[in-house]
């Protein structure tokens, strides 16, 4: 009895021997403890649909402690098996919030520090919209010629980001270089915001789709002839006035849109200056076409021939005395009346050398041949005048008799 009790306890300390020995194998030769660094990936949990997340870390590191197996049946070679994660449910928008990073590990490891233990995630409200295309055109067409129309397809486009951003946004463009064309084209463009075309959040918005077709038509103006007219400045001198004003060439041909030239009856000169000008002038001008005026024209220099004329007018002189005619001999003339008062219709520059106290009339007997005697008109006019004057009246009557 006494023999099987001593061999029962050898055999129990034999297994408990060989349990610490097994133990001591699996866990401290074959599975020991271990502290380890890794790092892994951080996701961001209860997102917002409308929202996109900035700044936030892709990836954390994490220092974790327990069997080399667990570590290693953990980690490698799926890392996915241990994953960061923060919550930003409660992130406020548009604004940096500090963020809490969990780690849940697989049982048999424990974590012994985070790094970093809090991250800085800004939430950004996202909008999403249309917004038309605006096409603007660089340069010149061809002279002659001017851009019909011109449009993008898609006339809308899709754009989307930050609300903050895109709620400035008021144009989207697409450039056409039209300089020296003289027809239209049909091309792809790549779109553009302009107002954050140099900001450095350019890249977070959007646009579908990215780029437009951009049609221009090019025609030909069309012509239309229109007259030149004389633009005159300053007055001509005292007791003359324009007579005529002459343009060579009359005419001159335009070249614009239809809409514009419509519009257009006459082209103005450059001035003529008259001023004080005592006789006709000839003188070579420009046309006067604003630089805004919307339509082309041949701007050759144009020739101004202007004509004067003098300014008539009125006077009464009295009493002017009347200077009888030469008759043949043995006769003599009686006049009706020795002195009368006339009217003169002359140039205004005449008019003013003219004196009552100096002037006489001239008489004339109006018919040919002998008059024998008796009554007889007699024509008048103004002694030494040098150019005919229009007086009333004009005749007076006379009488012819012997000596």
């Amino acid at each position: 009895m006494r023999y099987l009790a001593f061999e029962n306890f050898w055999l129990r300390a034999l297994s408990v021997i060989l349990a610490v020995i097994g133990w001591f194998y699996v866990n401290v030769i074959v599975n020991p403890v271990v502290e380890r660094q890794f790092e892994v990936e951080l996701a961001l949990t209860e997102k917002r649909s409308d929202c996109a997340y900035k700044n936030a870390m892709s990836k954390v590191n994490i220092f974790i402690r327990g069997g080399r197996r667990e570590i290693i049946e953990n980690y490698y070679p799926v890392k996915s098996k241990m994953v960061a994660t923060a919550n930003v449910s409660k992130a406020v928008a548009d604004t940096a919030n500090k963020i809490s990073v969990n780690v849940a590990l697989p049982r048999g490891l424990e974590l012994i520090k985070t790094e970093p233990r809090e991250i800085e995630v800004t939430p950004v409200l996202i909008e999403e919209r249309t917004a038309e295309v605006s096409v603007i055109l660089q340069g010149t067409v061809k002279q002659g010629y001017y851009v019909k129309s011109y449009g993008a397809e898609p006339a809308m486009v899709r754009i989307k980001g930050p609300q903050k951003l895109i709620g400035g946004v008021k144009r989207i463009l697409a450039t056409a270089d039209v300089a020296n064309l003289d027809a239209g084209f049909t091309q792809k463009q790549q779109l553009t915001l302009v107002e954050l075309s140099a900001s450095a959040e350019y890249a977070d918005v959007s646009l579908t789709p990215k780029e437009a077709e951009i049609s221009v038509d090019i025609q030909p103006f069309p012509s239309k002839q229109v007259n030149i007219v004389a633009q005159i400045s300053g007055k001509v001198g005292p007791g003359y006035k324009i007579a005529t004003i002459l343009c060579e060439p009359q005419a001159i041909l335009i070249k614009g849109p239809a809409e514009t030239i419509e519009k257009v009856n006459e082209i103005l000169t450059e001035p003529v200056d008259v001023s004080n000008i005592k006789s006709g002038l000839v003188q070579n001008v420009n046309l006067n076409v604003p630089a805004d005026s919307g339509y082309a024209v041949e701007n050759k220099p144009v020739s101004i021939t202007i004509t004067l004329q003098p300014v008539y007018k009125n006077q009464k002189f009295s009493k002017v005395k009347i200077n009888p005619p030469a008759i043949e001999p043995g006769y003599e003339i009686v006049l009706e009346k020795e002195f009368i008062d006339i009217l003169v219709n002359a140039p205004v520059n005449k008019l003013n050398e003219l004196d009552s106290t100096s002037i006489s009339l001239d008489s004339k007997i109006t018919g040919e041949g002998s008059h024998g005697t008796g009554s007889v008109i007699l024509e008048l006019a103004i002694h030494g005048a040098g150019v005919p004057l229009e007086i009333k009246p004009q005749q007076i009557k006379a009488n012819i008799k012997l000596k």
